[in-house]
Parts: structure tokens; sequence; C-alpha cells
């Protein structure tokens, strides 16, 4: 029997079934819209795009209430008996609608990554598991294959693979306490470094020769806390999403909600693919994405929903293809070693070891280096002088390079700006012009600090993003005052130049 190939995943996320329950003219539009036209339009698919994987990420109930769960079970029936693929092919994260915010009150929340850690510590406590209650005890009632976390199953975060996948599941609501939660989440380096240690995530200088190895969890980085996103100011702890990032080649994530977008990257080389709600209503251009994966690059679409059709209203969007970090995976495994060399250790030279090798003259010698290298008193106190005047050289140069910038460093700013370039872009196409004015005093102190190891061409493009954003601002609040986004904009001409 051949093995079952998992290679094309209906990505969807924010189904919220159980919100509308109290209305039978919702249950009915819901109907419609996903019984009727979503599954005929996947099962209409051509055969390169029927999906042979379900990533859920978060959301799939609407109140964390065990009537939510029916609902959704008997939907997905539907769908996986028209797909004719198991519930073994169902990967699910949990969203911050599949917690029973009666229990989550009860609890606070951390304000710092210290907290944040202790308070996610391994094994995790009672307090945070029973408030996805609902959701942890439908999974295995229904079928969902559990996750592996801690030496036991666990529905709320773990890993698991599915054929030559291997799927990371993380938990981006713990802390969720209902409202004004953006910038309060915690997604848990704690979890994520028990998972590296177990072998369920690749470590980073591995992860080119590994199994494709995709994350799941429901929160985008802009409503993860601060400390999640950047480098502890101790310089005590890593950016829990940067450390995740380089340790998986694609990130999955929903909530917000949005319409249909292409991919984008996550510190240069790893696929972020952001869902939009599967089901907002039935006049919302609600949306799943269809990714089919190769050995080294994915292809991404959107299938997405037009309230305004009256025909069957689910229709394909335009592919993007995108190369995965795996580039290192083409390299020759097993390199030549020469045999006949001898290995000088040269101590002291920039800090590290170095080493030279001494071959033998052409025609002649012998393979033991005892009888090959054979060197006088007065050629070995030269050989001293000689080192030590290379230690000397290589202390100097060293000096000269803690001058120059790390490429990490230009990489790390670089990535720090453009993110927060997307965030407040994001803002200000929802109008949310305060927590925009926030991101935009981060990133005029980022320009600051970082300015001069960033491009010319993104310091211009990131004072555009704060001129286009002063001035919707403005605009939206029917003011008059420009002076600050002509600054933004002078600023954006004085870096072209």
């Amino acid at each position: 029997m051949s093995k079952q190939r998992y290679n094309v995943i209906l990505h969807i996320s924010d189904l919220h079934f159980g919100w509308d329950c109290k209305s039978e003219q919702a249950l009915s539009e819901r109907k419609v819209v996903l019984e009727q036209k979503f599954i005929r339009a996947v099962r209409d698919l051509d055969p390169q795009l029927r999906p042979n994987v379900i990533c859920i990420t978060g959301d799939l109930g609407g109140r964390g209430q065990a009537s939510d769960y029916i609902l959704a079970g008997d939907w997905l029936d539907i769908l996986l008996r028209d797909l004719k693929i198991g519930k073994e092919a169902v990967v699910i994260c949990p969203g911050n609608h599949d917690v029973d915010i009666d229990k989550a009150l009860r609890c606070g929340r951390p304000t710092s990554y210290k907290k944040a850690d202790d308070e996610l510590k391994i094994p995790l406590a009672q307090t945070y598991t029973e408030r996805f209650g609902a959701f942890a005890d439908w999974c295995p009632e229904w079928g969902v294959e559990p996750l592996e976390f801690h030496g036991q199953n666990n529905y709320l975060v773990g890993s698991r693979a599915l054929g030559d996948i291997r799927f990371v599941v993380l938990n981006s609501a713990w802390f969720f306490r209902g409202k004004n939660d953006d910038r309060k989440m915690w997604l848990g380096l704690p979890h994520i470094k028990h998972m590296e240690s177990e072998g369920h995530l690749p470590n980073c200088e591995d992860l080119a020769q590994s199994p494709i190895t995709i994350a799941l969890f429901h929160h985008p980085l802009r409503c993860l806390h601060e400390a999640e996103e950047e480098r502890a100011s101790d310089h005590k702890r890593p950016s829990t999403f940067d450390y995740l990032c380089e340790r998986c080649h694609v990130v999955l994530t929903g909530h917000t909600h949005r319409r249909a977008r292409a991919p984008d990257l996550l510190k240069v080389k790893t696929v972020h693919i952001e869902a939009g709600a599967a089901y907002q209503g039935h006049s919302y251009y609600n949306s799943v994405g269809i990714i089919r994966l190769g050995e080294d690059r994915l292809w991404h679409r959107w299938l997405e929903y037009d309230p305004s059709s009256d025909r069957n209203g689910w229709a394909l969007g335009k592919e993007h293809m995108v190369r995965l970090h795996r580039e290192r995976a083409r390299l020759v495994a097993d390199e030549y070693e020469p045999e006949d060399r001898t290995i000088l250790v040269v101590p002291g030279i920039m800090g590290t070891s170095r080493q030279r090798e001494i071959q033998p003259e052409s025609g002649g010698g012998t393979k033991e280096p005892e009888r090959r290298v054979r060197l006088s008193q007065a050629t070995i106190s030269t050989a001293d002088e000689v080192l030590v005047g290379l230690a000397r050289a290589g202390d100097a140069i060293e000096a000269r390079l803690r001058e120059i910038p790390r490429q990490d460093d230009v990489e790390d700013a670089a990535i720090r700006v453009d993110r927060l370039m997307r965030q407040i872009w994001e803002l200000i196409e929802v109008m949310e012009f305060n927590a925009a004015l926030e991101q935009a005093a981060r990133l005029e102190r980022e320009l600051d600090k970082a300015g001069p190891l960033v491009s010319s061409e993104m310091v211009s493009q990131a004072y555009y993003c704060l001129f286009k954003m002063e001035s919707e601002r403005v605009r939206h609040l029917g003011a008059s005052d420009l002076s600050k986004a002509e600054y933004y904009l002078e600023r954006a001409h004085h870096a072209q130049r």
C-alpha cells in the first residue's frame, strides 16, 4: 500500500460556531454560505488543489461552550466526507473564542516576560487549561488526533507528525480576558523550548535539512506582548517570535478577519500566512486559504466568498509562489577529506582556534605525522614569533571588526522597521489610529536607533508610512493641522536624496 501524501492544506480560521445560534435566520444564512456554497466550491476544485489536510487556526467555537463544538463537528463531518479524508488529517489550535470567558476573568494577566514565563512553565497549571474545557473535551470525543506535549496527550499545545510534515501547535489565547487584548497576549517561550528539547521542533542549525515544519497559533504578531516580539532589554531572553521563526518553515495564524492577502516573510525566510475569517456573516468577504507544498516551495491561493455574487459566491484568487528556507538541504553531506595532511592548531587568533594545513612535499614523505614533520629548535622559535605576531594582528583585526555593524544587526534592524511599518499600515486600514500612534512612536525610536543600519530606501518608506498615518488620522478627526504629516513627508524626501 502506497503511503498517503499530505501536501495540500485547507487553511481555515475563525468559524465562530455558536455565536449566532440564537437566531434562526442567522443559522440559515450560515448553512447556505458554509454548507451549501463552500463545500460545493471545495468539492469542485481542480484535483491538484483538492485538500488532504485541514488546519484550523483557532476560533472554531464562538463562546467556548460545548454546544458550539457540536455544531462545528457536524459541519466538519460533512466537509471531510466530501473531501474523502479522515479525521487524522485535521490539525487545530485554540483561539480566544474557544475560551470560557467566565473562567478566564477569574485570573489575572502577566505584564512582564518573567511573570509570563513563570505562569506558563511546565507542567501547565490547571487554571489555564480549564478555561478551554469545552474545546479540550470535544477534541477526543469528535476524533481530533492528540498532540504530544511533555510526554502526554494534549489538545491545547504540542506537536504531531502527519506524513512528512511536522505540525507545531501553540496557544496564544492563554491570557485572553475579553476586549482590549492587543499587545497583551503571550505565545509561551517555555513551550517552544520544551518542544525543541524533546526533538519535536528542529534546532535552528538543522532547519534546512529538516522535514517541513509548520507552526499554528491564533493571534498574529501585532496582538502579542512587546516582550514576545523584541529581545529583552536585559539581554536575558530572546524574542519569542524570532526564536520560533528560526525553527519552522511556515507560520499559520488567524484572528484578524481581514480580506484575502498574499503570504509574507518573517525574519526574511519564514513564510507567514494569515487567514481571514471563514465565517463572520453572510454579508462579509469570508475566506480560507489553499496551500500546496513542494520540496522547497509552496503555492498559496485564497478561496473567497463574495457576498454580492448572485451565483456560488466562493471564487479562487491569484496564486502566489514562495520558496521555503531549505536551500542548505541541497548541499553534499559528505565532503572529501584528504588523508595525507597534518593539522596545526593556531590558538589565540581573533579569540578562537584556527586550523592550518601542512601538506607533505610532492613526491615523497610518509603519512605518519611524526616522521613527515621534523622541525629544528630554531625553526620552532621562529614559528613561535610568527604565531605571536599573527595573534597580535588578529587582535587588531578583531577590534576593527567590532566597529563594523554585524550582518545580523543589520538584518534585525531591517526586520524590526519592516514589521512596524506593516503593523501601522494594518492599523490605518481599520482606522485604529490610537494604536497606530503607539506604533508610530516605536517606529520613530527604531529609526533614531537603527537608522544607520537600514537602507535609505527603507528609511524613506518608513517616513512615508508615518506621513500617511498622520494625514489619515487628521482627516479622520476632521482637523486641519498637517504640520507633523508635512514633517514626515520632508524626512521621506530627505532620505531619498
